[in-house]
């Protein structure tokens, strides 16, 4: 799937959720994990009702991010004016903090991490915590991969 049917992705269920009573349509962030963390950077700069970003070691501070990304229209960080948070793991070469340091109009934070590597970002189920399947149905919240 490219980005932009990732991002009309994004869209459609922002719009879906204005259905929704108990959603606050006006106080909505945007989160995105490895891949996730180019795409909803994209679409917070294409839709301003996004209120921040939060990149979950976010691809969007990679060196060889797609080239394709920057070549679209609204890839500019002087677009994004709300408050955008990289949390990124250890130091590592493939690295590249230009984005979030072209940052000029965004309150901008990067928190790293020493010990964590890319996985750890993500949530991910554990077999063993599906073995009594009433507290599972009791205490599932729900799951990110």
């Amino acid at each position: 799937m490219d980005e932009e049917s990732q991002i009309r992705d994004m869209e459609f269920v922002m719009s879906y959720m204005r259905n929704f009573s108990n959603v606050d349509i006006n106080n909505i962030c945007s989160m995105g994990y490895s891949y996730g963390g180019i795409i909803n950077v994209l679409f917070a700069l294409r839709n301003f009702d996004i209120k921040c970003v939060l990149c979950l070691d976010g691809s969007i501070c990679l060196k060889d991010r797609d080239r394709s990304v920057k070549k679209l229209p609204y890839f500019d960080p002087n677009l994004l004016r709300i408050p955008f948070m990289n949390m990124a793991r250890k130091t590592h070469d493939e690295q590249d903090f230009d984005f979030y340091n072209n940052l000029k109009y965004s309150d901008a934070y990067l928190l790293r991490f020493k010990k964590m590597n890319h996985s750890a970002f993500r949530s991910k189920p554990r077999i063993r915590d599906f073995s009594n399947v009433n507290s599972v149905k009791n205490n599932f919240v729900g799951i990110i991969i």
